[in-house]
């Protein structure tokens, strides 16, 4: 199995001053700890920014992070009682190496925030001549009992 880093965030979502400021903090250090890890590497969860956001666009730069959206379009998650208001704020990164091959936005499971239904599989799967490696990459992201 190869072996992969795995950072799941729930940063803080206080919209004053303070608590912007100390989100941004933990944006910074997960960006910082990815950036010195080896590859392949996954950051998911409730960042509380959206995919156009200053911090969230540092953080890409800076982990050396590709957003799992691009070419899934904007899935917003929260909040899931308020249609018209939703917006992105829950997110799947991952380091050169991975790519996304499915990513949608799961039924409601009672939480304020709707969950991503994200495949990933190594990029090096796609280039396989064996047409079985991608479902064993897939595997190995998922653990060995899925």
């Amino acid at each position: 199995m190869r072996k992969r880093h795995h950072v799941s965030r729930n940063a803080s979502g206080s919209s004053d001053k303070t608590g912007t400021w100390y989100r941004d903090d933990q944006l910074r250090a997960a960006a910082k700890f990815l950036a010195n890890k080896p590859k392949p590497s996954i950051l998911l969860g409730d960042l509380n920014v959206t995919p156009w956001s200053s911090p969230f666009q540092h953080l890409l730069r800076q982990g050396g992070l590709r957003d799992t959206a691009i070419g899934f379009g904007i899935h917003p998650t929260w909040p899931s009682y308020l249609w018209p208001m939703r917006i992105p704020i829950d997110h799947c990164l991952v380091s050169p190496g991975l790519r996304a091959t499915k990513r949608e936005v799961g039924r409601n499971v009672g939480s304020d925030h709707f969950p991503l239904l994200i495949e990933l599989e190594f990029e090096s799967a796609i280039q396989h001549s064996r047409s079985d490696f991608p479902i064993r990459a897939r595997r190995s992201i998922q653990g060995p009992n899925k």
